[in-house]
């Protein structure tokens, strides 16, 4: 029996369903420097799990406005948008990742992706979970 992916419930009253699968991440130094202020999110998750679903109004090379629910269900404004580099969530991720005291390296985020019911705006959701870093045997992590 295939298992499927949890979405939060508490904020999928207000839409029909997730586009995809959610993205699992764990944050890296870049994912939670201030001064890079941006959540770097995978090719190949925006091309399947989020372009298909823009619509032709929306354009992440200029950038998207879009909701994002933090774990307490709290909407914070973040755009999204397509660097050259890569596909990422800013303007406002440095907050999120002071309000939730995100950590490099211990916090993993799962990253849901889906559409207001009500007022069609691309929305996030992302929870996190802290796992503890272990000690190699050289005493270091």
């Amino acid at each position: 029996m295939v298992q499927s992916e949890p979405v939060p419930p508490e904020i999928f009253d207000e839409v029909p369903r997730p586009f995809n699968k959610p993205l699992k991440k764990q944050l890296k130094l870049s994912d939670v420097d201030g001064n890079q202020s941006r959540l770097m999110l995978p090719r190949q998750f925006v091309a399947k799990s989020i372009v298909p679903y823009l619509e032709a109004s929306e354009n992440p090379s200029v950038g998207i406005n879009v909701l994002v629910y933090g774990p307490d269900r709290k909407v914070q404004h973040m755009i999204f948008k397509l660097w050259k580099r890569a596909p990422v969530l800013t303007s406002g991720w440095k907050e999120f990742v002071t309000k939730y005291s995100l950590m490099k390296t211990s916090d993993f985020v799962t990253v849901w992706v889906f559409r207001h019911l009500k007022t069609r705006k691309l929305c996030f959701a992302i929870d996190h979970i802290r796992y503890p870093l272990m000690e190699n045997q050289e005493g270091s992590f």
